[in-house]
């Protein structure tokens, strides 16, 4: 295990529990009914080569290819409602927050913002943690001492240069703008998650992650949705390392109404 994989896995385990346990209860019915299956496929053109797709380039994986004869149809699995649980804040030494609501493991709403203004760590933390069951400290900001709830960094994204203010036609001023996260971090998390990883636990899945769609821009920041597949929970926690490496200083994950 690493990074907070210990502390989360007895919260989000059972939120991959219930897609993990769809995603079987579905292929055992398709094979019981004299079909053949293939679990979590990945997406090939016709001539057989992984199809890359969105901004960031990224491959995808199927749910089910489920063939009768001579023909085969990808069947996608939908897992119906949320496991409730008490929204976790997890804080980073540098100010990094990372709040995770309610989610399905196969559609995760993640929203990267983009503030106005630099919050305090106490606004952060007061907004989103009323009630919340943990808040976490990652293992640097425990071994270091420091405070639970460290300041942010003075700017929570890199800015771009300055550019001059102008007036538009109608004589509104335009501001600075910031400048986007970098995304490699990410990518790079996808990639590494979405090869195989076979388990114990499923023997009959890749263990891996089977979509990320995004970035979309909005007033609110960058949004993503990403299905985990049949990927652990460790890949979870590892996307909290990447986040805070694309150079965003707060972060939700947690599906509409959460």
């Amino acid at each position: 295990m690493n990074r907070f994989d210990a502390r989360l896995g007895d919260i989000l385990e059972p939120v991959r529990d219930i897609a993990v346990a769809e995603l079987l209860e579905t292929m055992a019915k398709m094979l019981d009914d004299g079909h053949s299956v293939t679990a979590e496929p990945k997406c090939r053109s016709a001539e057989g080569a992984v199809v890359r797709s969105g901004p960031l380039s990224l491959p995808r994986r199927r749910d089910l290819m489920v063939g009768s004869g001579r023909h085969a149809l990808a069947r996608e699995v939908s897992v119906a409602g949320h496991l409730g649980f008490e929204p976790i804040t997890i804080v980073e030494p540098d100010g990094f927050v990372c709040v995770i609501a309610p989610f399905a493991w196969n559609a995760m709403d993640l929203l990267v913002e983009a503030p106005a203004v630099a919050w305090s760590a106490a606004e952060m933390l007061e907004e989103d943690n009323q009630g919340a069951a943990a808040t976490l400290k990652s293992p640097a900001a425990e071994a270091s001492g420091e405070e639970k709830h460290p300041p942010p960094a003075a700017q929570p994204y890199p800015v771009a240069e300055e550019v001059p203010e102008e007036s538009d036609t109608n004589g509104a001023d335009r501001g600075h703008t910031a400048r986007e996260p970098a995304w490699l971090p990410l990518r790079r998390w996808y990639l590494e998650w979405f090869q195989s990883r076979f388990s114990d636990e499923a023997p009959d899945l890749e263990g891996a992650l089977h979509a990320l769609e995004g970035p979309v821009e909005d007033p609110a920041g960058w949004r993503f949705t990403i299905d985990l597949g049949s990927a652990p929970v460790e890949a979870l926690s590892d996307l909290v390392l990447a986040l805070s490496a694309t150079g965003a200083a707060r972060v939700r994950i947690g599906n509409a109404g959460y």
